[in-house]
């Protein structure tokens, strides 16, 4: 593979890769980022109508309303780490605040994209 004076060899081989694969790769990547957009709100929305946690986790109807629209990941951690105890402590903290880290990350990881272009 020749590498260009300007360009790095993994700029190269980003080159290359997206000559084999044409157009495909963008595409995979808007699937996988579909997927992490929708995927949290799914789960949570399937576990709030097929089990009694959600209710059990989150009291109000607007909390879990809101969590499911804007925090998915966090509402969904809050009812995986209460589940088991009936309150979050310990690693369960450690699970909600990590939905938060992928919450945050999902809404600025376009924000970072549209800035590299």
């Amino acid at each position: 593979m020749l590498v260009r004076s300007s360009e790095t060899p993994l700029s190269a081989w980003n080159r290359r890769f997206k000559s084999i694969f044409g157009g495909r790769v963008a595409a995979m990547c808007c699937i996988v980022a579909l997927m992490t957009l929708i995927g949290p709100r799914v789960a949570f929305l399937f576990a709030w109508i097929f089990t009694d946690e959600v209710n059990q986790a989150i009291d109000s109807f607007w909390l879990k309303l809101l969590g499911l629209i804007f925090l998915p990941w966090t509402a969904l951690f809050w009812v995986i780490a209460w589940a088991p105890v009936q309150h979050v402590s310990g690693f369960g903290w450690f699970l909600v605040f990590m939905g938060l880290v992928f919450d945050i990350a999902s809404y600025t990881s376009g924000v970072y994209d549209r800035s590299r272009r």
